[in-house]
C-alpha cells in the first residue's frame, strides 16, 4: 500500500485525475470536476507536507532493465518548485470552468492539463536523470498538444515549441549517455560524483548541455523565441500555467545542473573574480540580456498575450541573473523571484483571459476602457502589474531588490545599467497594457460587457491577496527559501517577518507599505480637497464635446502605434535577428535534406557528386595520415 505522505503519491494523484479526464473528455463537467478535485487534493497534500515539515521524503526506487532504475524523492529545493505548480493548479482549474465549458468539449483539455501537471510534479521529485527525462517528456508533449487555438500563427507556434522541445530532450539524452558511460548510474548523487571527477572538457560539455536542455524551457536568450507564439496560442487558462508554472521547471533543471551537479567548487576552477565564477558571470550576462530584450520587445506588442509573453521572458531573465551571481543574496533573490513570478504572471494572464473571455479580443488597439465594465478585474490586474514592475504594495519589489543587491555586492558594472534598462522597460510595457486595455475610451461594441464570472474572480482575488500580504511581510517566503538554500549548502540572508537584511542595506515591508499608504492619503486629500473637476464624456478629448458625425470613427485610442518614437530608435537594434538566425539554420538544414532525398530518389548527378566527394575525402585522409599518396 502506498503511503499517502510519499513521493509516489504526489504523482499518482494527478495521473489518476488525468486518466479520468481523458476517458470522460466528451462528457459535460465530468473532466473539469475530476481535474479540479484531483488538483485540489494534490495541493492540499503538498501544503500539509510543507506546514508539518514532512519534507524531505524517503527515496522510492523501481528497477528496470539492464541495471537501469527510476527513483522519486523530495527535498526542500524540489518542494519549492513543486509548490509553485501544485498550489497554482486548482486555482486555474476553478478559473477555467466557465470559459472552457464549451471550448473543452471534443478535445481533452483537462486531461492534457493534468498530464502536464503530473509531468511537472515528476520533474521536481525525480531522484535520477532517467526519471527526470521521462517526466520532462510527459510535461513537454502534453503542453505541446494544447498549443493551437485556431488563430493565424498556431501552426508556427506548435512547430517552434516542438523544435525546442526536441532540442531540450536531445540535450538531456546526451547528458544521460555521458553519465551512464562514466558511472553506470544515473542517481543525482552519482551524477555529481561523476562530473566532479571528470576532465574540464567533460564538465564544460555537461554544463553547456544542461544550459541548453533547461535554459530553453525557461526561455533563456537566445532560446526564447518559442515562448511568445506558444503563450499567445494556448487557451487562456493553460497559458497562466504555462508561463507561471511550467517555465519554473526549466529554472529547477538549471539549478540542478548549475548548483547541484556542477557546484561552485568545480565552477571556480574555470576562473573566479570577487567571489563570482566566470561561468556565473556568463549566466548573469545572458540573464541580463534576456531581461532587457524581453522587456523592450514587450513594449512594442499590440497583441496583449504576446506582450505578457515577452514580459515573462524578461522576468525569467532576472532569475538567471540571481543564479549567475550566486552567493547568499543572488540565490535567495532568484528563488524569491521564482515564487513571485509564479503568482503575478499567472494573475496577469488570468486577468487578460477574463477580458478576452468577455470581448474575444487580444489586440490592445481594439480594446480600451474595460475599467468601466470590468472594474474588479482591473484592480486585480493592476496589483499584478505593480508586482511585475516592482512597484511597492506588492511582493515584486522584494525579490528584485535582493537581485540588485547581489549584483552590487559583486561589483558587476556591466550588468547594473542593463538591468536598469530592463526595469524601465517593465514600467513602460506595464503602462501600455493598462492604458491600452483598461483606460481610455470604451468601444461601443463593449459597452454591454459584464464583469468576469465569480469562478474567475475568486482565484484572481486569492493571488492578488498573496501579492499584497507578502509585500507587507516579505520575510514570509524566506522560511521556505532558507530551507531550499540549505539543500544547496548556501546560507540564506538574514530576515525577519517584515524585513530582509543584507550587508548593503535593509528592506522593510512595514516601512514601504506605510510610506506608500501615507502618499496615498496625501494624494486623496489633494484630489478630493482641491478644485472640483467636471465629469465629461469619454469622447470630449477627441470631438470637443460635439456629437460625432455619422460614419465617423467615434473612438480615439491612445494605444494605437504606442511608443512609436522608441520603436524608431530601438527597433533596428532589437529586430528579430535571433529568429532570422534560426531561419537561416533551418534553410541550410532543408537544403541538406533535399540533397539527401535526391540521392535516395535515384538522381544520377547527385550520386556522382557524392562518389566524387567521398573519394576526395578519403584521399585527403590517407595523405594526411601517411597513406597511399
Amino acid at each position: 500500500m502506498v503511503d499517502i505522505l510519499s513521493a509516489e503519491m504526489l504523482v499518482i494523484i494527478p495521473l489518476v485525475g488525468a486518466l479520468i479526464s481523458l476517458l470522460t473528455y466528451r462528457f459535460r463537467l465530468v473532466p473539469a470536476l475530476s481535474a479540479l478535485l484531483s488538483s485540489a487534493a494534490l495541493a492540499g497534500l503538498v501544503i500539509y507536507m510543507g506546514l508539518n515539515t514532512e519534507v524531505p521524503l524517503e527515496t522510492s526506487t523501481w528497477s528496470m532493465v539492464q541495471g537501469l532504475s527510476i527513483s522519486v524523492t523530495l527535498n526542500w529545493l524540489g518542494y519549492l518548485f513543486l509548490a509553485c505548480i501544485t498550489v497554482l493548479a486548482p486555482l486555474l482549474m476553478l478559473y477555467s470552468l466557465e470559459p472552457m465549458e464549451k471550448r473543452s468539449r471534443g478535445k481533452p483539455f483537462y486531461g492534457l492539463f493534468m498530464l502536464s501537471l503530473a509531468g511537472g510534479v515528476g520533474v521536481t521529485i525525480a531522484g535520477d536523470l532517467l526519471t527526470l527525462f521521462l517526466a520532462w517528456e510527459v510535461m513537454t508533449w502534453s503542453a505541446l498538444l494544447l498549443i493551437g487555438d485556431g488563430r493565424k500563427g498556431s501552426s508556427r507556434a506548435f512547430k517552434l515549441y516542438l523544435a525546442f522541445g526536441m532540442l531540450s530532450a536531445g540535450a538531456i539524452l546526451f547528458m544521460i549517455s555521458m553519465i551512464w558511460n562514466r558511472a553506470d548510474s544515473l542517481t543525482f548523487a552519482d551524477v555529481t560524483a561523476a562530473v566532479a571527477g571528470a576532465s574540464q572538457g567533460y564538465q564544460i560539455l555537461f554544463l553547456v548541455l544542461g544550459a541548453v536542455a533547461f535554459g530553453s524551457k525557461a526561455a533563456l536568450f537566445p532560446m526564447h523565441i518559442w515562448a511568445p507564439s506558444a503563450y499567445a496560442h494556448t487557451e487562456d487558462a493553460f497559458t497562466s500555467f504555462f508561463s507561471g508554472g511550467l517555465s519554473k521547471m526549466g529554472i529547477y533543471g538549471f539549478v540542478l545542473v548549475f548548483d547541484v551537479f556542477i557546484g561552485v567548487a568545480v565552477l571556480t576552477a574555470f576562473g573566479a573574480w570577487n567571489g563570482l565564477t566566470g561561468v556565473g558571470l556568463i549566466v548573469a550576462i545572458l540573464g541580463t540580456i534576456t531581461a532587457m530584450v524581453g522587456g523592450i520587445k514587450a513594449m512594442f506588442q499590440d497583441d496583449a498575450k504576446k506582450l505578457l509573453a515577452y514580459s515573462s521572458i524578461s522576468q525569467l531573465g532576472y532569475i538567471f541573473v540571481g543564479l549567475g551571481v550566486g552567493g547568499s543574496l543572488g540565490v535567495a533573490g532568484a528563488l524569491y523571484h521564482v515564487l513571485n513570478h509564479t503568482v503575478f504572471k499567472s494573475l496577469l494572464f488570468m486577468g487578460l483571459g477574463a477580458v478576452v473571455y468577455r470581448t474575444g479580443e487580444t489586440r490592445l488597439s481594439r480594446l480600451g476602457g474595460m475599467i468601466h465594465v470590468m472594474p474588479a478585474t482591473f484592480w486585480m490586474f493592476l496589483v499584478a502589474v505593480f508586482a511585475a514592475a516592482a512597484i511597492p504594495i506588492t511582493s515584486g519589489l522584494a525579490s528584485k531588490w535582493l537581485i540588485y543587491e547581489s549584483v552590487l555586492e559583486r561589483g558587476i558594472g556591466v550588468v547594473v545599467p542593463l538591468l536598469f534598462v530592463a526595469s524601465v522597460s517593465a514600467f513602460l510595457y506595464s503602462f501600455r497594457i493598462l492604458q491600452g486595455g483598461f483606460m481610455g475610451q470604451l468601444r461601443d461594441e463593449f459597452k454591454d460587457v459584464k464583469e468576469a464570472p465569480i469562478t474567475m474572480l475568486i482565484p484572481m482575488g486569492i493571488l492578488m491577496a498573496a501579492l499584497m500580504i507578502i509585500g507587507f511581510l516579505p520575510g514570509l517566503p524566506m522560511v521556505l527559501i532558507e530551507k531550499a538554500m540549505g539543500d544547496l549548502g548556501i546560507a540564506a540572508p538574514s530576515y525577519s517577518l517584515i524585513e530582509l537584511g543584507t550587508g548593503i542595506g535593509t528592506y522593510s515591508g512595514l516601512v514601504v507599505m506605510l510610506s506608500v499608504g501615507a502618499g496615498f492619503v496625501i494624494a486623496c486629500i489633494i484630489f478630493f480637497g482641491g478644485y472640483k473637476s467636471r465629469k465629461i464624456s469619454l469622447r470630449d478629448q477627441f470631438t470637443g464635446g460635439e456629437e460625432p458625425m455619422p460614419h465617423m470613427d467615434k473612438r480615439y485610442h491612445y494605444a494605437w502605434n504606442f511608443y512609436a518614437p522608441y520603436k524608431r530608435v530601438l527597433g533596428p537594434y532589437f529586430n528579430d535577428w535571433v529568429s532570422k538566425g534560426y531561419s537561416l539554420i533551418y534553410r541550410v538544414a532543408s537544403q541538406l535534406g533535399r540533397l539527401h532525398r535526391s540521392i535516395f530518389n535515384g538522381d544520377i548527378t547527385a550520386y556522382i557528386w557524392v562518389i566524387f566527394g567521398t573519394m576526395v575525402g578519403i584521399g585527403i585522409l590517407f595523405w594526411k595520415f601517411g597513406g597511399w599518396f
